[in-house]
């Protein structure tokens, strides 16, 4: 079954899928093929049974990056997600006839509170993230990077392949390509425009070089911008709750949509600015933070004129 790893990457191209999903899917295919040989199974003795035990197997095993915790809900789901597209594969290609997934249950995972960064953690963690190297350039680099992530909410994937072509300073939008390789236009503030202007003078840069590049030219990898934020909310310790934080590049696409809904914007723009493919994402954002919880609290306590003592 591994030697049709490669053949199945391939295939997965047609759909249309992002090389992270693809190394993503390759890993899961992997995984399952590794599982299959353990227990004498091949395409001609595939099953849903074989499926079902799949799942169980990793409903019970540790996580690889966290070997005292169980794989999570949402890392599962990806898993029985790979196996649809399995099943698809080895139909189209007459490997397997039947059916892999059957009525197994889909994983519903964890629904988790999404949280943004306060104006003044953002500053402390750009600030973090400066003061962990001296070079200057990558310094302003970094700066520049987490400026840009909260300023227009752009994945670190797509804030990392822009180049200095996709920007139109005189409107103030950039090209960005996204999931799927869709194109969308997105909007830039003034202050940004004047960082990008800055930066590309200061380092001379021309209009075909990437906007974020190493020392030798080459694209910078996201696991670049995870460590640098890693070792910034080391640095900062308790200091603003950092510590409670989940400290990536995703939470700054997060701050960008908390502050644009508490801000009033308009829904219809923010799921465009995003790359939303529905607005089921953007309702997500409304719902947590149209209304600020503890003032609504606050207004409405019905224990408000209560008076209890404790002595």
């Amino acid at each position: 079954m591994i030697q049709y790893e490669d053949d199945f990457c391939n295939w997965l191209k047609s759909d249309n899928l992002t090389d992270g999903t693809i190394r993503n899917l390759r890993f899961a295919f992997v995984e399952f093929a590794r599982f299959c040989l353990e227990i004498g199974v091949d395409f001609d003795t595939l099953s849903v049974d074989v499926s079902r035990q799949y799942m169980i197997r990793l409903n019970e095993r540790p996580s690889y990056q966290k070997p005292n915790q169980l794989l999570s809900k949402s890392t599962i789901l990806k898993h029985f997600q790979f196996l649809k597209k399995l099943e698809r594969y080895l139909n189209e290609k007459g490997l397997y006839i039947g059916i892999l997934v059957g009525d197994i249950r889909r994983p519903q995972p964890r629904k988790t509170v999404i949280n943004g960064f306060t104006a003044e953690q953002l500053q402390a963690i750009i600030d973090a993230v400066r003061e962990t190297r001296k070079d200057e350039y990558y310094r302003d680099r970094m700066t520049l990077i987490l400026y840009l992530l909260a300023s227009t909410g752009l994945r670190i994937g797509e804030a990392l392949r822009l180049n200095i072509s996709d920007f139109d300073f005189k409107y103030r939008v950039m090209l960005v390509l996204g999931k799927g390789d869709k194109e969308r236009i997105v909007p830039f503030s003034p202050e940004l425009r004047e960082l990008l202007q800055i930066y590309i003078q200061k380092y001379n840069l021309n209009k075909d070089d990437l906007l974020f590049a190493s020392r030798y030219g080459k694209p910078l990898s996201p696991a670049t911008i995870r460590d640098a934020l890693r070792v910034a909310k080391r640095r900062l310790g308790t200091k603003y709750n950092i510590d409670q934080m989940r400290v990536s590049p995703h939470t700054f696409r997060h701050t960008f949509a908390k502050l644009w809904v508490v801000n009033d914007g308009n829904q219809i723009a923010l799921s465009r600015i995003m790359g939303h493919e529905s607005m089921a994402m953007t309702n997500k954002y409304v719902q947590l933070w149209s209304v600020d919880l503890t003032d609504a609290y606050d207004t409405c306590n019905p224990c408000k004129n209560i008076k209890i003592s404790m002595e």
